[in-house]
């Protein structure tokens, strides 16, 4: 079976909070740790009220266009494994 293609970036973002609004501080520290720190970024974070795991995978080489033809091609690819045989 082949895995779905991806994109570029792939952002990988669990949140663990006591509240909603420890929720909501969590993914304002996450937009700007990305912000300021840019692709390429991994880390745990534990705070009193959440933790929060954020990665980010880049695949330099894939544009829009390579994403495009690939999930076309998977799409394809997975169409043909649910056609049953007459």
């Amino acid at each position: 079976m082949t895995e779905q293609p991806e994109r570029k970036h792939v952002v990988g973002i669990k949140i663990s909070a006591d509240t909603w609004d420890d929720v909501v501080g969590a993914l304002r520290d996450i937009q700007l740790l990305l912000r300021n720190d840019g692709p390429g970024r991994r880390c745990i974070i534990v705070g009193s009220s959440f933790n929060y795991l954020v990665f980010d995978q880049t695949s330099p080489e894939m544009t829009h266009d390579k994403y495009f033809a690939a999930i076309d091609a998977w799409l394809e690819e997975e169409n043909e494994k649910e056609k049953v045989p007459a």
